[in-house]
């Protein structure tokens, strides 16, 4: 085999390994769900659920994860988690996030959302995982919601 060949097999091997690392497809999230929870000082609380969900045959460790939920159009609260479990190989976990807002600001956006809310409230959840040692991934769900 020539030196040439002998180069370009091993760049294929190469190759092939770090495709390895990197998931086939990305992960899913859903809201599972945003409870409203007592205010603490001058902030409105949430309880936010989301399920990660990992479609892949390798695990999937994750970092951490930044969040925005919208309704009905309006930015609600935004946010970020601090470490999170791994989703294993073709498995999902559920996530439980305290999300803030302050008070004075939920009160205004709250209201607009519900004046606006005859045909119901949709909600846009959009999301930025952080794995380790693979790239970042986006992600975005949107559908119908019911606030408890």
């Amino acid at each position: 085999m020539t030196r040439a060949g002998i180069v370009v097999l091993a760049t294929l091997w190469l190759l092939s390994g770090c495709a390895n690392l990197v998931p086939t497809q990305p992960p899913k999230v859903s809201l599972v769900y945003l409870k409203r929870l007592p205010p603490e000082g001058l902030d409105q609380r949430f309880l936010l659920g989301l399920r990660l969900s990992n479609p892949n045959k390798k695990a999937l460790p994750l970092r951490s994860l930044h969040y925005k939920v919208s309704l009905n159009g309006r930015e609600l609260v935004t946010g970020m988690s601090g470490p999170l479990p791994t989703i294993a190989a073709q498995g999902d976990t559920l996530v439980e996030l305290d999300a803030r807002m302050n008070l004075i600001n939920a009160v205004l956006r709250l209201g607009e959302i519900l004046r606006g809310s005859d045909a119901g409230l949709t909600y846009q959840l959009d999301t930025d995982l952080e794995l380790i040692g693979l790239p970042d991934v986006h992600l975005s769900k949107t559908g119908p919601i019911n606030l408890e």
